[in-house]
């Protein structure tokens, strides 16, 4: 039971490198991040779908 726990702990804690498009590219990680908390993009059957631009202010920050 508690190898169970740990497994779907790590799960929630992992952080991808980068997510798949509709297009079949690969968006950074943090652009995917960044989409999917401004509400701009779904993340649908591990498919990224939506707008996933950042702004370039964001872009000078990192």
């Amino acid at each position: 039971m508690n190898s169970v726990a740990l497994s779907f702990a790590a799960l929630l804690l992992i952080k991808p490198t980068g997510y798949l498009t509709l297009e079949g590219e690969l968006v950074p990680g943090e652009v995917g991040e960044h989409a999917l908390q401004q509400g701009t993009a779904l993340l649908v059957n591990g498919v990224l779908i939506g707008d996933f631009s950042l702004p370039a202010e964001a872009l000078r920050v990192a």
